[in-house]
């Protein structure tokens, strides 16, 4: 396997990770669900993605039990764009070493 594929497998795996705990993270902090074993492993897992917005954007309570954690929105956004980003470099740096072969 190439370099290349290896490298697309590694960034696709890491956006799937990230957008799966993030989600999770947002849909616990939106159903104010109970710091069980698995919500703060998400947690645990998901604070180092979120640290970097949480200064900017608090969560922000929608009512008496529901908020919204608005930093893991914009981080999951921001990381994905990222990721998807960096996907297309990879993607056009193997078309390039395969037009060199081709020609």
């Amino acid at each position: 396997m190439k370099s290349g594929k290896v490298l697309t497998l590694v960034l696709q795996c890491f956006i799937t990770v990230m957008q799966a705990l993030l989600g999770l993270r947002i849909l616990f902090k939106l159903v104010s669900a109970s710091e069980g074993s698995f919500v703060q492993w998400v947690y645990l897992l998901s604070d180092p993605l979120v640290i970097p917005f949480s200064g900017s954007f608090p969560p922000t309570m929608v009512s008496a039990m529901f908020y919204v954690d608005v930093a893991a929105i914009l981080a999951m956004i921001l990381y994905t764009l990222v990721g998807y980003l960096l996907l297309r470099i990879v993607a056009g740096s193997r078309k390039k070493d395969r037009s060199k072969y081709l020609s």
